[in-house]
């Protein structure tokens, strides 16, 4: 009997491009908490906010976000924001950086970076 073992070798059902999707993908996977009840920034698309500004609080930096209605609301890292799960993941003096999850297609979702700048340079230190 001869030993035959194939586990190096490349799918032959799959080109090594989409391979390279695949795995390109599964890094890009994020997990969703739908339990969580969802926060009052959760419901606008975050294209529709503002920036006008960030708050420093003992060397902690806090961001300033408008809402489509006018309303202006502090926000700090680990704050959901947008219709897609987005989690502030920093802040700094001129942008926000949010993490969206993006739905797959396939049940599961897909991190989805998004930035906020400031519209107005605005730091105030406290």
């Amino acid at each position: 009997t001869a030993n035959y073992q194939v586990g190096h070798l490349r799918n032959p059902f799959f080109s090594e491009t989409m391979q390279n999707i695949v795995k390109s993908i599964g890094e890009r996977r994020v997990s969703v908490d739908l339990n969580r009840k969802r926060g009052p920034l959760e419901a606008f698309d975050i294209s529709l906010f503002q920036m006008p500004g960030v708050f420093e609080k003992q060397g902690v930096l806090s961001a300033l976000v408008q809402t489509p209605d006018g309303d202006v609301v502090v926000v700090k890292v680990g704050d959901y924001l947008g219709l897609n799960y987005g989690r502030i993941t920093s802040i700094n003096k001129s942008n926000i950086e949010v993490m969206e999850a993006i739905p797959d297609g396939l049940g599961g979702y897909l991190g989805q970076p998004v930035s906020l700048t400031v519209t107005e340079e605005q730091t105030v230190s406290n």
